[in-house]
């Protein structure tokens, strides 16, 4: 299995779940990446046979999805994104992730077609994963996917 520390271009830091919580609902955040990385900042990428991918913390089991999404087409600009059970069906819970021009790559969501990025304090380490529209050309929307070394 690989896992891959998600980086932000922008901030250089880590998506990580808040205070490396294992319990459902806690928030993905962005945090300052580990040398090695920890088990919450270390993420499976699970294709799903049609394009879109699962993201699956290495710590808790659980995957990234939308808060307040209900899994319909109905997450607002600005959600924040969670960890929850890993559901193989749960639109907000699936993911594209698409190459920028700069060499990263976007995540956008299936549910919302919105991508994710980072909320104000854009460069503080706590600072929330959140679903915006996408933004050519913006670095908090952008992320390497660095694969770590086990």
């Amino acid at each position: 299995t690989t896992y891959y520390q998600i980086v932000d271009h922008n901030s250089g830091m880590a998506l990580g779940i808040a205070n490396g919580s294992t319990s459902q609902g806690a928030q993905v955040v962005q945090e300052t990446a580990q040398n090695p990385a920890s088990a919450e900042e270390l993420w499976q990428v699970v294709p799903n046979g049609d394009g879109f991918y699962h993201i699956v913390n290495k710590n808790s089991g659980l995957a990234i999805g939308i808060a307040a999404s209900g899994g319909s087409n109905n997450a607002q600009w600005g959600s924040k994104l969670l960890q929850w059970n890993y559901g193989s069906a749960t639109l907000d819970q699936m993911w594209c992730l698409e190459p920028t021009e700069s060499g990263y790559y976007k995540l956008c969501s299936r549910n919302s077609d919105q991508v994710v990025g980072i909320a104000n304090p854009k460069t503080q380490s706590g600072a929330n994963a959140i679903t915006w529209p996408g933004v050519f050309g913006s670095e908090d929307q952008e992320f390497n996917f660095v694969p770590a070394s086990q």
